[in-house]
């Protein structure tokens, strides 16, 4: 009688059926798997909202005191008091991978040149780590507010900036250049922006100016008797480098509505910059002719003036809190763009 299943006549044959389901499976798994979608390519995913970045703004506090060798030697402008809250307005942006690279290639050319640990050029494009960072356009000095003027500044600011019809603009750098803090503490490595399209930049600026001034605060690259008490700016034509002021407005001009001006007439475009990189100390006359030669490089010096920077929204920090202040934006305008 013949049997329904032909069954191995040894364990040798056994073994060469197993073997040969093994590889028939194995040459199944491949097929399966060449015929699946292949995976989206990481540059072909979309960007981070600008929402995400702001939950993760700020570094683990090592210390409650203000110690300057955690911080590569910096010291605070304003010290930290219990109950003070740090505050800034800023305009933020996210360089490319390809924008990156180029601020490498600039900060490189500053490199060895034999200078001591207070005049080491820091970076500000990368971290310690080598992570990529977000630089910045400030639109305010370090302020400072306390707990019960929190809320009531965020709403002021972010009810001038509704008010103001501001819309999504675009900046181009014009040069590298060398600029200190106020207090000439630092010196920062800097890219020079030109004037937008509507003249954006000091619109913001005189916002910021005017919101901190209604709360006692200093004005960023101008002098607080730019605005009056009833939070008006002044439209005296004044120097930013310090001289002489200019012929005083009429009384007519002098006092304007709140809503009825965005900023005065004084242009303070020469002041915006976004920084890519510090140092303790004045730059060296070695360091400054490096920064000659490489702004004058056909291949550093043109890309940086080939570099266009859009901007959504503005940032408003307090502490921790990071607010994201949106432009007005028109339906077609809106087409396309990845909300912040």
């Amino acid at each position: 009688m013949t049997p329904l299943v032909d069954y191995p006549d040894s364990e040798t044959d056994g073994e060469e059926i197993l073997v040969k389901e093994k590889i028939k499976r194995r040459r199944v798994s491949v097929k399966e798997r060449d015929a699946r979608p292949s995976p989206i390519a990481a540059s072909d995913l979309p960007p981070l909202p600008s929402s995400f970045h702001d939950l993760y703004t700020s570094a683990t506090r090592a210390s409650t005191l203000d110690d300057p060798s955690l911080h590569g030697g910096r010291k605070r402008a304003v010290p930290h008091i219990e109950g003070n809250w740090s505050t800034h307005v800023y305009l933020e942006w996210f360089p490319t991978s390809a924008q990156h690279e180029l601020f490498a290639s600039i900060l490189a050319r500053f490199e060895d040149d034999g200078s001591s640990a207070q005049t080491k050029l820091h970076s500000l494009v990368k971290s310690d780590l080598g992570a990529q960072l977000p630089l910045h356009v400030s639109l305010s000095r370090p302020i400072v507010l306390v707990t019960e003027q929190r809320q009531a500044f965020a709403e002021a600011f972010e009810s001038s900036i509704s008010k103001s019809g501001i819309r999504p603009f675009e900046v181009t750098p014009t040069k590298l250049d060398w600029v200190s803090n106020n207090e000439n503490t630092r010196w920062f490595l800097v890219l020079r922006l030109k004037k937008p399209a509507d003249d954006t930049l000091n619109s913001l600026l005189h916002l910021s100016n005017r919101c901190a001034h209604s709360f006692g605060q200093p004005a960023l690259y101008a002098h607080a008797s730019d605005y009056t008490s009833g939070g008006t700016v002044r439209s005296d034509p004044v120097s930013t480098r310090g001289r002489g002021r200019g012929a005083r407005a009429t009384s007519g001009s002098a006092r304007k509505p709140r809503e009825a001006i965005v900023h005065s007439g004084r242009d303070l475009s020469e002041c915006f910059h976004v920084s890519i990189a510090w140092t303790l100390q004045r730059p060296s006359e070695v360091t400054m002719s490096r920064l000659v030669s490489v702004s004058g490089s056909a291949e550093l010096g043109e890309a940086v003036k080939n570099l266009v920077v859009r901007f959504a929204s503005v940032k408003l920090k307090i502490g921790n809190t990071v607010t994201n202040v949106p432009f007005k934006v028109h339906a077609e305008e809106g087409k396309g763009l990845i909300a912040g």
